[in-house]
């Protein structure tokens, strides 16, 4: 069935196809205040399909936009016609001139029956159509767009680099917690009971070892001391042997 409509529907094209070849051309030419209407064709097709969006864009921007356009065109090609058929009737015209006439009022015939098909019920009774969503305009044509996104870009950059300093005073203070909680936890060690009694027991054996050291220093100054009363004594006793003896020998000599 799908197949038999679009057979039927071949002549139909190929008839229209010059109505069909200045929508187009209107489309990639013409301008809206905001976009180009080709960008809003291409956005509703994509957005759409190919169908439901060439249907949307001939009933939401093309017919609002042009309807009167074409009506207009339309019955200039009529007038032109009746025009052309006149003078020839009265033999001041070629006949080709009749031809053209004759194709120009049946190509704006079809641009208008173009129109009036894709033309929505609810646009006949008055109501309002279904909203188009126009895309957003081209950058190169917003330069004061395109300065606000630098500025807002500037600014996104500077608060990604003073986020990242926080991130890392917030780690720096992460391991600073995490040491003052050392700390405190080795305080707390220190300030219990057993390391305490720990501590005097240590320092109780200092004070015996100090006693100890006290005592052997006192034994060794004694210790010196005898040594050297007994070395005094030894120089004492060899000194008196000498002299003796120098004494005897020179009695000796004067005998």
């Amino acid at each position: 069935m799908k197949a038999i409509r679009m057979i039927l529907f071949i002549p139909i094209v190929v008839l229209a196809l010059p109505a069909i070849l200045i929508i187009v051309a209107i489309v990639l030419l013409a301008e809206s205040k905001e976009v180009p209407l080709r960008n809003v064709l291409a956005f509703e097709t994509k957005r759409h399909g190919f169908a439901r969006g060439i249907e949307r864009f001939m009933q939401g921007v093309f017919i609002p936009t042009f309807r009167y356009n074409i009506q207009a065109f339309v019955l200039g090609g009529a007038g032109f016609l009746v025009i052309t058929v006149g003078l020839r009737g009265l033999g001041v015209l070629p006949l080709e001139l009749v031809y053209v006439s004759l194709s120009l009022e049946f190509t704006m015939l079809m641009l208008w029956a173009i129109t009036v098909f894709f033309t929505a019920s609810d646009l006949e009774e008055g109501l309002k159509p279904a909203a188009i969503v126009l895309p957003p305009p081209p950058l190169e044509k917003n330069p004061e767009l395109i300065k606000a996104l630098g500025t807002v870009t500037a600014r996104f950059d500077q608060l990604g680099m003073r986020i990242a300093g926080l991130e890392m005073k917030m780690a720096q203070m992460d391991s600073l917690d995490g040491t003052i909680r050392g700390l405190s936890s080795r305080l707390d060690v220190v300030a219990s009971d057993e390391f305490v009694q720990r501590f005097t027991k240590e320092f109780e054996k200092f004070g015996a070892l100090d006693e100890s050291l006290k005592a052997l220093a006192s034994k060794f100054d004694i210790l010196v001391n005898d040594q050297l009363n007994l070395r005094v004594k030894q120089e004492f006793d060899q000194l008196l042997a000498e002299l003796t003896e120098r004494t005897v020998g020179h009695g000796r000599t004067r005998e």
